[in-house]
C-alpha cells in the first residue's frame, strides 16, 4: 500500500507560527483550561472545609490543655498557696544549741567569790552542773567549752563566740586549769576563780590579760579522751 504524503504534517501539531495547540489531544484548548483551573479551585475549597471543620470539632478538653493561660493559674495558685506565710528573715541566723548549763552573765565576775570553796592550791572553784562522767587525768586530752574574765569583768576569751570547742592535753594549759577540770566529770561544769600564780604570773598574756591578773572562768566539759 502506499503512504500518501498527506498522511502527517508538522502542521497538524503547530499554527503557521509554530506554536504547540494540541489539536489531536484537546479539540478545544481554552474550554480545557478552564475545567483544569475548576478542578484545582474545587480541591483547595474542599482542604480549607475540612480545617474548619477540624478545629470545630475540637472538645473543650482539648482547648484547655493547649490553652496558655493554664500555667498561669498554676502560677497564681501556688502564690496564693503561700499568701500569709511570714517571709524568712534574710538577717536570721542558725543558733547554737543552747546549754542547760547556767553561766554568769558575760562580763559579770563572782562577787567576793561567793559560795566558792577554796583549794589548798589557793584555787577557788564551784561546780555548776554536776557529773558522775569520767574525770579526765593530766595527761589526757579533754574536750571544753569556756568563757573568761577578769576581776573588773572585761571577758578575754571565749569559745562560744567562736562556736565551736577547744580540744587540749590537760598538762598543757595553766595549772588552775589542770587542777580544777579534774573535779568534774564529762557532762559538768566548772567556776574557776584562778590566781596569778595559777594563771599567767606576773607577765600576763599581753594584750588580754595583764601581769598579776586573778582569772575568772567557766568550762563545760563535753568529752574526755
Amino acid at each position: 500500500m502506499a503512504i500518501s504524503s498527506q498522511a502527517w504534517k508538522p502542521s497538524s501539531f503547530f499554527g503557521p507560527s509554530g506554536s504547540l495547540i494540541f489539536r489531536g489531544f484537546f479539540p478545544d484548548f481554552p474550554k480545557a483550561w478552564a475545567v483544569l483551573f475548576g478542578c484545582l479551585l474545587g480541591v483547595g475549597c474542599f482542604w480549607l472545609t475540612g480545617c474548619g471543620s477540624a478545629d470545630k470539632n475540637r472538645t473543650p478538653e482539648t482547648l484547655s490543655q493547649q490553652d496558655p493561660t493554664a500555667e498561669t493559674t498554676e502560677a497564681e495558685a501556688q502564690i496564693a498557696s503561700t499568701e500569709g506565710t511570714p517571709p524568712a528573715d534574710p538577717n536570721s541566723q542558725v543558733q547554737p544549741a543552747s546549754h542547760t548549763t547556767a553561766m554568769p552573765e558575760q562580763g559579770t565576775a563572782t562577787p567576793g567569790g561567793a559560795q566558792m570553796t577554796r583549794a589548798s592550791s589557793g584555787l577557788k572553784y564551784r561546780i555548776l552542773t554536776p557529773s558522775n562522767g569520767r574525770r579526765p587525768k593530766p595527761w589526757e586530752r579533754v574536750t571544753v567549752h569556756y568563757r573568761g574574765w577578769l576581776d573588773d569583768g572585761t571577758e578575754f576569751d571565749s569559745s562560744y563566740k567562736r562556736l565551736y570547742p577547744a580540744t587540749f592535753a590537760l598538762n598543757s594549759v595553766i595549772p588552775g586549769w589542770t587542777e580544777g577540770l579534774q573535779k568534774i566529770g564529762e557532762g559538768g561544769s566548772i567556776e574557776l576563780e584562778v590566781p596569778s600564780y595559777l594563771g599567767y604570773g606576773p607577765r600576763g598574756k599581753p594584750p588580754e590579760i595583764p601581769g598579776n591578773a586573778t582569772l575568772h572562768f567557766t568550762i563545760e566539759l563535753i568529752k574526755v579522751h
